[in-house]
């Protein structure tokens, strides 16, 4: 009898850890669940981010030549201010003239 109760307590023992065993299975399967969420959500993350820079840039790029465009503008206006100005001067330069002479 002492040992069929010996034998008794080694099985429980055995079930005991076979049922641990399945749960520590099932708690391993879960977290590797999680993991490979978590990596679809870092995944998606990176591509998202990629995605926000490549956009910045070229935004970036595209504010970079329209400002280099408007200077342009902005060199070509200065540039028929000082030629009217000439024309100006020259103008009261002949007005002045014309009007000594009379």
């Amino acid at each position: 009898e002492t040992q069929l109760n010996t034998l008794r307590d080694e099985l429980a023992s055995v079930k005991s850890v076979t049922t641990n065993a399945d749960v520590l299975k099932e708690e391993i399967a879960c977290i590797q669940r999680a993991n490979e969420s978590l990596s679809v959500e870092v995944w998606d993350s990176k591509t998202r981010f990629e995605t926000l820079t490549k956009s910045s840039t070229m935004s970036l790029l595209m504010a970079q030549n329209n400002l280099t465009i408007e200077k342009q503008k902005v060199l070509k206006i200065e540039e028929k201010v000082e030629g009217l100005e000439k024309e100006a001067r020259a103008y009261e330069v002949t007005q002045e003239e014309h009007i000594a002479q009379i």
